[in-house]
């Protein structure tokens, strides 16, 4: 089980990356910061969704032992780490990106337009910067548990 698992926490590991490598290029390559953010905006609620989605096979996959092998100590704690990442998606997909959304919609579309000092402007640095936080926190928990999960692997079976 721990092979599988270290299997979905690098499927995990790897959508994350690869959606910070298309964002850091759609902002270099594409014509315009306007497309580059639609591109983000469509694109991260469904990366969100697959982090909930790999983070629970991943605790259910952490949850499964050998019959034989006992509890180790932080069972539980190694178990349920990506409980946080699956977390940190659902606020990402449920609120984050949600208002971002809608403050782009206040400020008719795109952001692009509004004067400094603009409270949606603001507003909407803010939210980024929550929104970068949620990703690196979830990315920092996938590679936490991979890593535990290789140290604990001789001990597991």
């Amino acid at each position: 089980m721990i092979a599988l698992r270290l299997f979905i926490l690098g499927a995990w590991g790897g959508v994350l990356l690869a959606f910070a490598l298309t964002v850091w290029s759609a902002f270099g390559a594409l014509p315009g910061a306007a497309l580059a953010a639609e591109l983000v905006g469509e694109t991260l609620p469904r990366i969100d969704l697959v982090g909930v989605i790999l983070a629970i096979v991943a605790i259910l996959l952490g949850l499964r032992r050998h019959p034989t092998a006992p509890r180790a100590r932080g069972f539980w704690l190694r178990a349920l780490l990506p409980l946080a990442g699956a977390g940190c998606h659902t606020a990402s997909l449920l609120w984050v990106s949600p208002a971002i959304h809608a403050l782009r919609e206040a400020a008719g579309g795109s952001i692009l337009g509004l004067a400094a000092g603009n409270p949606l402007l603001e507003e909407f640095a803010r939210l980024h910067f929550l929104s970068t936080s949620l990703y690196v926190a979830s990315v920092a928990v996938v590679v936490l548990t991979a890593l535990w999960d290789i140290v604990a692997a001789p001990r597991l079976r």
